[in-house]
């Protein structure tokens, strides 16, 4: 009778621990950037339709119009066979250099690229070309640009181009931190496909004044999905979206000579991609043929047009900027562009074990349940700060200190996963 009743206690204690097991790999928000979740639920389907359905039902998309493209382009013509089985789940696939992001990021990124018609496009990190792919689907037959260091990935894009009847999309094999910034063209609209930080960063220097670029960035306080627009020539406001984790750029090897990603051929179609102190030159001396006593009259309007205004190179008018370049704020307040520090992975590292434990001990060790919507607190004193010294300070700073925890988790935790891209 003992060992029955002592086999029935255990039985009894196991089946709690398999009913409290959703509460235990449940969402809860974390300190720190992002949110860590435990995420067995994603969207995934039998084939495109299915997954675009299914992120569909999840609310990610925020237009048909983006709907519509994700449905035009298959994502499994862009992945390795063998990495088929998970090409239809909504999470990141990475099968030797073949990594692609889950496509509710590149979601979130054609939405906040803020995309139009006839935009030009450059893809940092550009890998198989499904994100350009789905891009194109919007901004038509433009200027597309790719940049990535592996060409087995590269030759696959390049086919994909080919069969989707996409000639107009070109991909480079080079790395985007050996680009020539004063010679290359000028973007409107620019996608980091890895983490910039330090002197990465200027790459913004390849965007055109008015446009936009999305990407993850490195700070003190984590990576951080951001959409900057450049203002001006110095100025760029920046926005972050979401906490995230990416793979970093890769700096160079060895010592490489300077890439140029070159324009279109200029002509009275194109020129619309070229920068506006460019096109402003080339209006000048237009105007200037029909002056007398100029010396541009010289020579017919048309062999201008046809014959030398495409020699010159779009960034000969371009103005020196030096390091003068301003980041502007969410809040308004103005800072000089640079390195905004590393995160320090020791202390994430720290905060995830604590998060893991605190679950742990609000499932196992049986803390009171919490009411929807009020926030759990710290039961068990794991995130507590230590007492402080006798004398040093008073109690009302120990609250204040609560305080600056509390306002950070609810600044950082977003409603988004914090996933590895």
């Amino acid at each position: 009778v003992v060992p029955s009743v002592a086999l029935l206690a255990q039985v009894d204690v196991f089946a709690r621990y398999v009913v409290m097991l959703p509460e235990f790999f449940a969402p809860r928000p974390r300190v720190g950037p992002g949110r860590f979740v435990f995420d067995f639920q994603r969207p995934r389907g039998a084939d495109n339709a299915e997954l675009v359905r299914e992120m569909k039902e999840s609310g990610v998309f925020k237009s048909s119009e983006v709907e519509a493209a994700f449905l035009a382009i298959d994502r499994g013509q862009f992945v390795p066979r063998d990495a088929i089985d998970s090409a239809y789940e909504d999470g990141p696939l990475r099968c030797r250099n073949f990594h692609l992001s889950q496509p509710s990021l590149y979601s979130d990124a054609v939405h906040a690229l803020e995309l139009e018609l006839g935009v030009s496009v450059l893809n940092v990190g550009c890998g198989t070309g499904y994100l350009s792919c789905i891009i194109s689907e919007i901004t038509g037959p433009s200027v597309h640009h790719g940049v990535d260091v592996h060409e087995e990935v590269l030759e696959h894009a390049r086919s994909m181009f080919q069969k989707l009847n996409k000639p107009f999309i070109k991909f480079f094999r080079v790395n985007a931190l050996d680009l020539d910034l004063e010679q290359s063209m000028l973007y409107d609209r620019i996608y980091l496909g890895a983490c910039a930080g330090g002197d990465a960063k200027r790459l913004l220097d390849l965007l055109a004044v008015g446009g936009i670029l999305v990407g993850p960035f490195e700070t003190s306080q984590g990576q951080f999905f951001r959409r900057v627009r450049r203002r001006s020539e110095t100025e760029f406001e920046v926005e972050n979206l979401k906490g995230v984790q990416f793979a970093t750029l890769k700096c160079p090897t060895a010592e490489s000579p300077k890439f140029v990603l070159p324009y279109p051929a200029w002509t009275p179609e194109t020129s619309g991609s070229y920068p506006r102190r460019f096109i402003a030159a080339l209006r000048a001396v237009l105007t200037c043929t029909y002056r007398r006593g100029c010396s541009a009259g010289l020579l017919p309007r048309d062999i201008w047009i046809s014959q030398i205004f495409g020699f010159v190179h779009p960034r000969w008018f371009d103005q020196p900027l030096g390091d003068t370049r301003v980041e502007i704020l969410e809040d308004g307040t103005q800072r000089p562009m640079g390195a905004e520090g590393e995160v320090d992975r020791a202390r994430h590292a720290r905060e995830t074990l604590e998060l893991l434990a605190r679950h742990g001990l609000l499932v196992f060790g049986r803390a009171p349940a919490v009411p929807a919507g009020e926030d759990a607190g710290d039961p068990f004193g794991l995130l507590a700060p230590p007492p402080p010294a006798e004398g040093s300070q008073e109690e009302s700073s120990d609250q204040d200190s609560d305080e600056e925890v509390t306002s950070s988790a609810e600044e950082h935790s977003e409603d988004m996963y914090l996933r590895d891209t």
